[in-house]
């Protein structure tokens, strides 16, 4: 059963004043902050989390907290599938705020801890940029990277980096890498492609 604290003050209504609730505490990283839920399905959320995370009455505010752990993890996956679409809910991940609907890093996150190397999940690779990406969520966005840019490669991919996963436990900038293409090197999606042209044009 999960601890609940009240308090009561005034009456909580915008992001702002729920930021500034979720600012006076230093639980855990992951916060829902729920004003006053009106669906049907708000039974089942709140039991599960007073069931499994740390419960705070603040003023009109039901703020539950959890760690980072697989178990809550898998918790808050599950909570944001349900109440992606409520207008009455706020999540901030280490006191920053976030746009529960671009939470794919969540799930994604969720996924690489069944994997026996994190990182042959979470890691991409730009083979036309000849880059190793640090989280594979980004390898769709290496094209906004500018060579002629007057910040690094690395320094472009933080920047984009940030509202995608940032955030993520697992993500690490400094995995961040540019490799020299071997030329001598013919890889196996190569090998596919140059079959193909040649059954088609003979060559």
């Amino acid at each position: 059963m999960a601890d609940i604290v009240k308090k009561e003050r005034f009456k909580i209504n915008n992001v702002e004043q729920v930021t500034a609730v979720v600012l006076k505490y230093d639980i855990a990283p992951f916060t829902f902050v729920f004003l006053n839920p009106r669906s049907q399905n708000w039974k089942y959320v709140k039991e599960l989390c007073e069931t499994k995370g740390k419960v705070v009455y603040d003023n009109n505010a039901y703020i539950v907290f959890f760690n980072n752990t697989i178990e809550h993890i898998t918790i808050i996956k599950g909570i944001i599938d349900i109440v992606r679409g409520w207008s009455t809910v706020y999540f901030f991940v280490n006191h920053i705020y976030q746009d529960i609907h671009n939470t794919e890093w969540i799930t994604c996150y969720y996924y690489s801890n069944q994997a026996d190397n994190i990182d042959s999940y979470c890691i991409g690779v730009d083979s036309y940029k000849c880059m190793i990406i640090p989280c594979k969520l980004l390898v769709g966005w290496t094209h906004l990277l500018k060579k002629y840019h007057p910040t690094s490669y690395k320094e472009q991919l933080q920047a984009l980096s940030i509202k995608k996963c940032n955030l993520c436990p697992n993500f690490d900038i400094n995995k961040f890498s540019i490799y020299k293409e071997d030329e001598d090197e013919e890889d196996e999606e190569d090998k596919v492609r140059r079959s193909f042209w040649k059954r088609i044009f003979g060559f």
